[in-house]
């Protein structure tokens, strides 16, 4: 017996011999080692950006472990930088600060995430009364008329394919009655005489016509195609810069319910964006701002959503309480789902304990962080979370 536990014990230590050292390196802050220049040269942004980015996303990114020489948040984004500044591989840009390829792999996925999260903060559709300056500002840049309106609704300036289509468009526009001309997305901008569908960056050659008699003639540099309403709208080029009507199309293929919006979380037939704790509103401003992203105050219908929602929440340890769609602005007591305007009363509740209270005129619906995110009325100038959804 002493034999076999002597033979053990040589076999461990011989194990132990052949284990690799973990060899810990002593890591630098690239903010204290470079100046403003030497940080863009290397990353592609500046300080003050870099800073903000790290104040955005640094919570998410907290290592959530005890472990010694675990990575900073800060660092985590300065490696994931660092790989997206230079298009390097993985294992290329891990050499340089010292970690595994693994690791590196671990840490692009992570800041991808908490950036793609935070996206809908930063990029976003205008509002309607900001559209005419924009669409003005556009055309100053790319030559090209009211294709910002159409991007603020998720289309794109029509591309006629077919006679069908065309003779569909050209009935429509003669019922309506209207005298204006339409901009649909071709020009010869790039070339002139050779015409291409423009409007979604696609650049693909227009194949059917419509010309009206003796055009397109390039009179004075017209270079983009609209529909003339003096002869049934068949087709015409005109200068880029003339202020007309113009038509938006959007495939159905981009509104399919299996589709989400980059940083919402999908569930059933919608899809789901929780505002990081950097955007706070107030349960009007939370409304405008889904809509501004094509989408409306979450509709609560079901204890199954209502569970996806709180466990999401739940994982996340966010410490901020959420708007959702609901308030009783119009009779008290009386709830209904205001964020879409449709007024529909509110039938499923997970009110927590002892509310609603209207206790200083509470009158807007948050799910509370403090007791496992249950409903509760709250005063609607409160600035807090909220979480948008879209079909």
């Amino acid at each position: 017996m002493a034999a076999l536990m002597l033979a053990a014990q040589d076999e461990l230590e011989r194990r132990r011999a052949r284990r690799r050292e973990r060899v810990f390196r002593d890591r630098f802050h690239p903010l204290d080692m470079y100046n403003d220049l030497e940080l863009y040269q290397r990353y592609r942004l500046d300080r003050r950006t870099i800073l903000d980015l790290i104040d955005a996303v640094g919570d998410v990114l907290d290592p959530h472990t005890v472990r010694n020489h675990a990575l900073s948040s800060s660092l985590n984004i300065f490696e994931a930088l660092r790989f997206y500044a230079t298009g390097s591989f993985q294992q290329v840009t891990a050499d340089t600060v010292h970690v595994s390829q693994p690791t590196m792999s671990r840490v692009i996925s992570q800041v991808t995430h908490a950036l793609l999260h935070l996206l809908p903060t930063i990029v976003n559709f205008p509002m309607s009364e900001d559209i005419p300056n924009i669409v003005q500002d556009f055309y100053e840049i790319a030559h090209f008329p009211s294709v910002a309106y159409c991007q603020s609704i998720n289309s794109y300036f029509v591309i006629i394919t077919s006679a069908e289509e065309d003779k569909f468009i050209r009935e429509h526009l003669l019922q309506s009655t209207t005298k204006s001309d339409y901009w649909i997305g071709a020009n010869d901008q790039q070339v002139e005489g050779q015409f291409q569908w423009m409007s979604t960056g696609s650049h693909k050659p227009v194949n059917y016509t419509n010309w009206s008699y003796r055009q397109p003639d390039n009179k004075d540099e017209e270079d983009c195609v609209e529909l003339r309403a003096k002869s049934g709208f068949p087709w015409n080029d005109a200068k880029c810069n003339k202020r007309t009507g113009f038509i938006c199309e959007h495939s159905q293929k981009t509104t399919l319910s299996d589709t989400c919006q980059p940083g919402f979380v999908k569930y059933e037939n919608s899809c789901y964006w929780f505002s990081p704790k950097s955007a706070i509103r107030s349960w009007d401003e939370g409304k405008a701002y889904c809509q501004s992203i094509n989408s409306y105050l979450v509709i609560i219908t079901s204890a199954e959503e209502d569970k996806f929602i709180r466990e999401y929440l739940l994982q996340s340890t966010t410490k901020s309480d959420y708007w959702i769609g609901a308030n009783d602005q119009q009779v008290e007591g009386q709830f209904q789902w205001m964020s879409t305007g449709s007024h529909k009363p509110v039938n499923y509740t997970n009110w927590s304990y002892r509310q609603p209270d209207n206790k200083d005129e509470e009158d807007c619906v948050e799910l509370r962080a403090k007791s496992g995110f249950p409903w509760n009325d709250a005063k609607c100038n409160k600035r807090t979370g909220f979480i948008c959804e879209h079909s």
